[in-house]
């Protein structure tokens, strides 16, 4: 009744068109007519009336993101911990406490909610100093290859806030099975040159870590900030980019 009359003669057609071109993939980041390799999914102008005869095929409804540095990124921290990924505070040689929300306290380091973009996407880390106390990401019931991700020139990227900076240097940190398989970067100038209490973007080759020994078939800490110093910061979207190894803050190439 609402688009055709009794006798099934059409009231009121459709007319819309798309005003710009549908990618055919997430990974599209730009699909404009005209363009010598053009195949979206949908072309600019695209729409279709009672008269056409055109039968759409199903469309794929699950897909990752596949970014333009030619692959996925792997998310540890975006918004919350990202499974397999768990978040503790470390200290010293006591049993790490996990921090799931709300507050974590181990040693010197007390870990809260912190807010970016929406209430409590960020980890507010305070250190007080006094003994080596570490934010971790870890996965504590296996490991995760990432080998690939090593090929393909990575970086190991988060978000900070700085609140109050660092007294003694702060060592980024990622570890791989086995006693003894851990490797730090000292980013101390890093945190501290950022601008305080604003939102700022880190990243560091991921080829520093392999270097000292990382085996990245092998990660079961992809993620750690540690000192003996106090420090304030907020963390967001920690995570490991490709292609982003050669525009790292901290490239070891």
């Amino acid at each position: 009744m609402l688009f055709t009359d009794k006798k099934g003669n059409v009231r009121f057609d459709f007319k819309g068109k798309l005003p710009f071109s549908w990618p055919k993939s997430l990974d599209q980041a730009e699909v404009n007519s005209g363009d010598v390799d053009y195949h979206p999914l949908f072309a600019f102008g695209y729409g279709l009336t009672y008269a056409d005869k055109t039968q759409v095929a199903e469309l794929p409804i699950e897909e990752s993101f596949e970014n333009v540095k030619g692959g996925a990124d792997e998310g540890l921290f975006v918004g919350t911990a990202q499974d397999p990924w768990q978040v503790y505070a470390a200290s010293g040689d006591a049993v790490p406490v996990r921090y799931l929300s709300g507050i974590a306290k181990n040693g010197g380091l007390t870990l809260t909610e912190g807010d970016k973009d929406t209430q409590g996407d960020a980890i507010h880390a305070t250190w007080g100093g006094g003994s080596a106390s570490a934010l971790q990401i870890n996965n504590p019931n296996a490991n995760r290859n990432f080998a690939e991700l090593l090929e393909q020139k990575g970086a190991l990227v988060f978000d900070v806030r700085l609140l109050q900076p660092a007294t003694a240097p702060v060592q980024l940190q990622m570890g791989c099975l086995g006693a003894g398989c851990v490797a730090n970067v000292d980013i101390t100038t890093l945190i501290n040159a950022s601008p305080r209490n604003d939102w700022n973007e880190l990243s560091v080759d991921l080829n520093c870590f392999a270097k000292k020994g990382i085996r990245f078939a092998e990660v079961n800490r992809a993620f750690a900030l540690e000192t003996t110093g106090s420090l304030e910061l907020q963390v967001a979207n920690v995570r490991l980019v490709p292609g982003m190894g050669d525009k790292a803050g901290a490239q070891c190439q």
